[in-house]
């Protein structure tokens, strides 16, 4: 009886956990391609990281967004580097 009741609260959290997951990986498959991409690219991926943030919420939501301004930053500066 009580793994019927631990197993049916687990549900909610294994979809919020794998799509946090999701959002991890695909994190870390933009920012690893980062480097090699060309310029302006890292900026479109991180405005689309930070338009997801709002359909997750909560601090993960939070973290994509904040990861989606830093690809952003980061795209611009390696930009200005390259004038």
């Amino acid at each position: 009886m009580s793994q019927k009741i631990a197993s049916k609260s687990l549900v909610v959290p294994k979809s919020i956990v794998s799509l946090s997951a999701t959002a991890a990986l695909l994190l870390i498959s933009l920012l690893s391609g980062c480097a090699g991409m060309p310029s302006g690219s890292g900026t479109q991926f991180g405005m689309a990281l930070a338009s997801f943030a709002p359909m997750i919420g909560g601090k993960q939501g939070q973290s994509l967004r904040q990861a989606g301004q830093f690809m952003v930053q980061q795209d611009m500066l390696a930009q200005r580097q390259q004038r």
